[in-house]
This record gives structure tokens, sequence and C-alpha cells, in this order.
């Protein structure tokens, strides 16, 4: 899987999140383009799409919403 993306937001938010502080993710912007690579026959539709994520930044982790652009 191969990502690109954009994370800002007013710099104070910015600090929060370096801190690993937990931010409500309306305070910023986080969203990622993604591209998947894989032989495995059973999931190999990933291989012939995109995904688009909304994402959110936590302590110990990064959730992405992932979703198949049509």
């Amino acid at each position: 899987m191969s990502s690109d993306g954009l994370r800002h937001g007013p710099p104070a938010v910015m600090e929060r999140l370096a801190r690993g502080d937990n931010v409500d993710p309306s305070l910023y912007y986080f969203r990622t383009v993604m591209r998947f690579e894989t032989a495995d026959h059973a999931v190999d539709w990933l291989n012939r799409i995109l995904g688009l994520a909304r994402g959110q930044r936590e302590a110990n982790a990064v959730r992405l919403d992932v979703y198949e652009v049509t």
C-alpha cells in the first residue's frame, strides 16, 4: 500500500497533535489517497481501485476511514 496525503490545521492544534494529545478531528484537515498492490488473488480487486481516507491522529495510532473511489 502507498499513501499520499495532507494534514494541516491551526498551529496550536498541530502542536497538540505533535505532543500526542487527543484532538477533535474536526479541528484539523487530514486526508490521504491510497493505492494498493497485492499478489493474493482473493483480494486482487484492491489492485484496481483508489482509496480516499479521512484520518484522525490518536496518541498511539492513526485511524483512517477508507472509502473506495468509484
